[in-house]
C-alpha cells in the first residue's frame, strides 16, 4: 500500500505542467508595425512552459510612446485590467510567442490581449488560421476611439514564425528537469525496502 502511495504521489508530481518560477519577459518592439509609437512593457508568468492562459499571467505593464507627445501606460495594476487568452499562446524559459492556427483546424484564432476595460486601452496579438495572413492582427489601442496602431502583419513579421511577443533579455531562470522515468522507478522502491529493514531491525 505504501508503495502505491509513493509511485501516486510521483506520478502526480511528473504530471504537473513545468514550471520555472516567475519569469518577467520584455515586449517586443516593431516599430515598422506601430505608425509612430514605440512599445515597451513587461509580461510576468508564473513560470509555465508550454500553453499558457490567462491565469498563469501574474502580472503586466504596456507603454505606448508616441514619435511626439507624453507616454501613454496601463498595466494589471488598473481597475479593470482583464488578461484574455484565445487558443495557444506559449511559453519557454526565453520568450512567449504566437503561432498561426493549424492549417488542420476547422476555425479559430491564437490571440492574447492585454485590457484595460475602464478606459478601453489594449494591447492585441492575433493570428487566424494558417493561409489568411490578411487577418491577422496586431493592436494598440489608446482610449474608446483612439488605435495607435492597427497592424495586418504577415505570417513572419512579429520576428518571425512564431510570431515573438516578448523576450527575456538576458536569459531566463534554469527549468526544473522532469524526473526520469527510471529515476522514478528506483524512488518508488526505495520506501517499502526501507520499511523491510526497520521491521527486521526491531526483532
Amino acid at each position: 500500500m505504501l508503495r502505491i502511495a509513493c509511485c501516486a504521489a510521483l506520478l502526480l508530481a511528473v504530471a504537473r505542467p513545468a514550471t520555472a518560477g516567475f519569469i518577467t519577459y520584455d515586449l517586443k518592439d516593431y516599430p515598422a508595425l506601430q505608425d509612430g509609437y514605440a512599445l515597451s512593457g513587461t509580461i510576468t508568468t508564473d513560470g509555465t512552459i508550454g500553453d499558457i492562459f490567462a491565469a498563469n499571467v501574474t502580472a503586466w505593464s504596456v507603454t505606448f510612446t508616441p514619435a511626439s507627445g507624453s507616454p501613454v501606460t496601463f498595466s494589471s495594476t488598473d481597475p479593470s485590467n482583464l488578461v484574455q487568452v484565445v487558443g495557444h499562446v506559449r511559453a519557454d524559459a526565453t520568450a512567449i510567442t504566437l503561432a498561426a492556427v493549424d492549417s488542420g483546424a476547422s476555425s479559430g484564432d491564437n490571440q492574447i490581449s492585454l485590457i484595460v476595460q475602464d478606459t478601453s486601452q489594449s494591447l492585441t496579438y492575433a493570428r487566424t488560421k494558417s493561409g489568411v495572413a490578411t487577418t491577422n492582427f496586431y493592436n494598440g489601442q489608446l482610449d474608446r476611439l483612439t488605435l495607435a496602431w492597427a497592424s495586418r502583419p504577415a505570417e513572419d513579421a512579429l520576428g518571425g514564425d512564431p510570431w515573438v511577443l516578448a523576450g527575456v533579455e538576458s536569459g531566463g531562470p534554469p527549468v526544473a528537469a522532469p524526473v526520469p522515468t527510471s529515476l522514478m522507478m528506483v524512488l518508488c522502491g526505495l520506501v517499502p525496502a526501507a520499511a523491510i529493514i526497520r521491521r527486521r531491525g526491531a526483532r
